[in-house]
């Protein structure tokens, strides 16, 4: 159980009896981790009456909505859950911890997790409460199996798109779900999400490939009609081309930059070899992509009127 707030909740200046709050909570903690519930319960409650550290009222909170859950009543328990929820950002792994514990208990509402062979009645399927810790994670778990079993239908969207951006839209979202997935269960097979990772690097290699190709061309082109010595004698479509070309590098170069950021969230627990690699290979090419930027510019020059 954990009873230290994470660092969503920002520091206040201490203000009069916040220390007493302080010493009041650890003790609220100590009657819970001591086994006293309903003493925490009750202590909690009148402790928020009158507290006036945002930090300490955090706590207190906390030990108010796992008490509740562990005592069995789980109605007050939800809203007290969504409460703590809200005191952190949104986001934040503490939100979202909180707001999926809510949504647990409010499908569990007789208390009971029955685990993944309960659907077909198998044999000596394992049952256990969500008051208790290890049945409230073995829920937890479940809930993030079933969000990352649904992610595998985003596949085909990465493997159409056909710039480094428009890839994004689709792998953003997928890369904080697996974020979230893997507060909800830290030790959740990474093995569906960091296929999506997998997916999304190979199609931004391909999109490298037809766009490097395109770019040397155009690049080769204007090289060989000397324009680049002779900056004066661009046409102003040439001009234009050439600044839609420097920016169109800049944004699929920063769009990499995006793709290594976000890879990172479907990583998971453990060595990912493979992970480093995509990683690598992304690197290069936000490298390539800053080359041919500074490439598709036409030189500074200044005409001298006699």
């Amino acid at each position: 159980m954990l009873l230290v707030a994470g660092g969503a909740v920002p520091a206040t200046a201490e203000e009069p009896g916040a220390m007493d709050d302080t010493q009041r909570v650890a003790e609220i903690q100590a009657q819970m981790l001591a086994g006293k519930t309903e003493e925490a319960i009750t202590a909690a409650k009148a402790f928020l009456r009158t507290a006036k550290d945002e930090t300490s009222k955090t706590e207190a909170m906390r030990v108010l909505a796992e008490g509740l859950r562990k005592s069995g009543n789980w109605q007050s328990a939800i809203g007290a859950y969504r409460a703590l929820r809200d005191r952190f950002e949104k986001s934040s792994d503490e939100y979202l911890r909180c707001g999926a514990i809510a949504d647990v208990l409010a499908g569990s509402r007789d208390g009971i997790y029955k685990g993944a062979g309960a659907a077909t009645g198998a044999e000596g399927t394992e049952v256990k409460k969500v008051s208790d810790d290890e049945g409230l994670n073995a829920a937890l778990a479940l809930l993030a199996q079933s969000r990352c079993a649904r992610l595998k239908s985003k596949a085909a969207l990465l493997q159409r798109a056909r710039t480094p951006q428009e890839l994004l839209r689709t792998f953003g979202p997928v890369a904080e779900e697996a974020r979230q997935i893997f507060i909800l269960a830290a030790d959740t097979p990474p093995d569906d999400v960091r296929a999506m990772g997998k997916t999304a690097g190979e199609r931004l290699a391909q999109i490298h490939m037809q766009a490097n190709t395109v770019l040397q061309k155009k690049l080769q082109d204007y090289q060989q009609t000397g324009k680049f010595r002779r900056p004066w004698s661009f046409t102003n479509i040439e001009k234009k081309d050439i600044k839609d070309t420097n920016l169109m590098c800049k944004d699929m170069a920063a769009a990499e930059r995006e793709f290594q950021t976000a890879l990172a969230s479907v990583a998971g627990s453990g060595e990912w070899a493979e992970g480093a690699a995509l990683r690598t290979e992304s690197t290069e090419r936000a490298a390539a992509y800053e080359q041919l930027a500074k490439e598709f510019v036409v030189p500074a020059y200044e005409i001298i009127f006699y």
